[in-house]
């Protein structure tokens, strides 16, 4: 065995034909992890969107209720008076028109010369978001 040559011995991972086979993902992987993303994102995209509604929803009903609280400080300055019927108010709260409906009087025995009963409504495209009832009442302080 004189001038033989030792056996190479062949690099782990090589095939019989001598390519090395690629560090990547094959297609086959790829398209499982793809699969796997897709079926996350049905569950959270949902979530997410029914998240973003609600939010938007208490959103509007807090401006609406700050809507109700600027006509009713609006009512409160005036001096009583016992009309009757209803009439809209229109306030912007958040760069939203709402429009608050006043109802005077809908209960008459709550309305006398010194009080005066009202209930608001705040609607926003014609749905209410944001309803209130009140009392105003006149106190006279009498010094004793």
């Amino acid at each position: 065995m004189k001038g033989s040559r030792p056996a190479r011995r062949r690099p782990s991972g090589s095939s019989s034909s001598g390519l090395r086979p690629s560090a990547g993902f094959t297609l086959v992987e790829a398209l499982v992890a793809l699969a796997v993303l897709v079926i996350i994102l049905s569950f959270i995209i949902p979530l997410f969107i029914s998240n973003t509604q609600l939010n938007t929803r208490s959103e509007r009903r807090s401006q609406a209720a700050s809507a109700v609280e600027s006509a009713l400080d609006d009512l409160r300055a005036q001096t009583i008076n016992t009309k009757s019927g209803s009439e809209d108010v229109l306030k912007v709260v958040g760069g939203r028109t709402y429009t608050v409906r006043l109802v005077y009087c809908r209960l008459p025995a709550l309305c006398t010369e010194n009080s005066r009963m009202v209930s608001a409504t705040a609607l926003l495209d014609g749905a209410p978001y944001y309803e209130a009832e009140t009392v105003f009442a006149e106190v006279n302080y009498v010094a004793p």
